[in-house]
Order: C-alpha cells, then sequence, then structure tokens
C-alpha cells in the first residue's frame, strides 16, 4: 500500500547511485569488495513450464553504466528463489548472470545468488503461505534445498545465501517453531557440509528429477536427492572407491 518497497527511483539514479557511492568505497576502502545490486528477479517469465530471459535492459544498462563510469563490481547479486520441481531455473539464472557479465568485460566479477529459497505450495488452503512455511521444513523442502545445493556446484554460482536460518521466523526452513528442533531441511544443510568439508568435487549432475553430488578427501562421498514425489530406482557404478 505504500508503493514499490525496493528502488522508487528511475534506473538511472540507481546507476548514478551506484556508481558514486561504490567509487567513494573504494577511495576510502580498497580492500573491500564493492557490489551490487541484489536483483529481485534477473529473468523475464515463466511460461510454457519453463523460465526464458525477458526484458534484461536494467541488468546489461546496468553493466554498461558501470563500464562506462570505471565503477568497481566486484560482485553482482540476484535472488533466485525456486519452484516445485523447476531446479533448472538455478542453472538458467546463473549463466544468464555469468554470460552478461563476461559480454561486458567484468569476467572477474563474481555471480552471486544472494538470497534463495524453496517455494513450494501444493495443497490450496486459505493461507498459502502457511503451506509454504510448512514446505521449507519437510521432506520437500530438504529434497529441493539438497538438490539446489549440489546443482550450484555444477553452475556457475560463486555463492550463495539461504532465506534464511533465523530460528523464529516462519521462513526459517531450518529449525521448527517454536520448539526449535532442526528440521528435515536443516540435515540437508549439514549432509551438504560433510561434502564441502572433502574439499574436492569430483562430479556433480542435475537435470530432471534426480541430483547428485560426489566429494573425495578424507572420505569419499556421494549424495542423491530425488525431489519428486515418486520412487526412484537408481542404479550406481562405482569403481576405485576405498
Amino acid at each position: 500500500p505504500y508503493g514499490c518497497p525496493n528502488w522508487i527511483g528511475t534506473a538511472k539514479q540507481y546507476y548514478e547511485l551506484y556508481v558514486c557511492t561504490a567509487k567513494k568505497i573504494r577511495e576510502l576502502h580498497p580492500e573491500v569488495k564493492v557490489g551490487g545490486y541484489s536483483s529481485c528477479y534477473i529473468l523475464g517469465k515463466f511460461q510454457n513450464g519453463h523460465w526464458e530471459a525477458g526484458d534484461a535492459s536494467y541488468f546489461t544498462d546496468f553493466l554498461e553504466y558501470v563500464k562506462q563510469e570505471n565503477a568497481p563490481l566486484d560482485f553482482f547479486t540476484y535472488h533466485g528463489y525456486l519452484g516445485k520441481q523447476y531446479l533448472e531455473k538455478i542453472e538458467i539464472e546463473s549463466r544468464f548472470v555469468r554470460d552478461n557479465l563476461d559480454r561486458y568485460g567484468f569476467t572477474k566479477t563474481e555471480c552471486i545468488d544472494a538470497e534463495w529459497n524453496i517455494n513450494i505450495c501444493d495443497i490450496e488452503t486459505e493461507n498459502r503461505r502457511t503451506q509454504y512455511y510448512i514446505n521449507y521444513r519437510n521432506e520437500k523442502g530438504a529434497s529441493h534445498a539438497a538438490a539446489s545445493l549440489y546443482e550450484m556446484q555444477r553452475c556457475p554460482v560463486d555463492s550463495a545465501m539461504y532465506y534464511d536460518t533465523q530460528l523464529w521466523a516462519e521462513y526459517g526452513g531450518l529449525y521448527h517453531v517454536p520448539s526449535l528442533e532442526p528440521t528435515k531441511t536443516y540435515y540437508a544443510f549439514r549432509q551438504f557440509g560433510e561434502l564441502y568439508e572433502q574439499k574436492n568435487e569430483c562430479e556433480s549432475h542435475g537435470g530432471g528429477l534426480v541430483y547428485t553430488c560426489a566429494a573425495a578427501g578424507e572420505r569419499q562421498l556421494l549424495c542423491i536427492a530425488n525431489i519428486s514425489e515418486k520412487a526412484e530406482e537408481i542404479e550406481l557404478d562405482i569403481s576405485g572407491a576405498k
């Protein structure tokens, strides 16, 4: 009711604000990384069951202006919320951002998914957000979160921030409210932490409904996530394992 909750000026005014601010930060604190702009919707449209790039002029004009003004852009951030069975959006978004950064000469700029979670509401209720919150925490949210983490290893995502892990937040998917008991999604992150500790990704594979990621270090680990509600038969061919 109070208008746009984010940026209410023109695109050009934002570009000018970014350039002015980024240059000043670089001048005063040259050791600090500077970037932006936390795009809430970097893609254009969802149709025919797939995400497709639409009008990206706000993004590309921003890159053009920053390049023209020789301002720093150490990282570019965007939000990547995911729906049921649409984890392909991770690859489409990240490659779209990476390709445009490279096209405008920002080849060293990091590609950061600064806000992501799984927005699944598969049951019609009077309050749809209630079902979102339930699915953040159950096997649906857990399998999607695990699969998303695997998929990000395969795609050009330099870092990603899950939204979020606040103890008392309804959208904080790692703990039940009000008991604060860990959720199934919590254990998806814990599992990924074990993969991460091995330091060396062997392979990640995605697409469809089954996602996998393998890592090697002190141990050799293989993790599998099925994001569908149907059982899937998996055949593993493992050779040379300890």
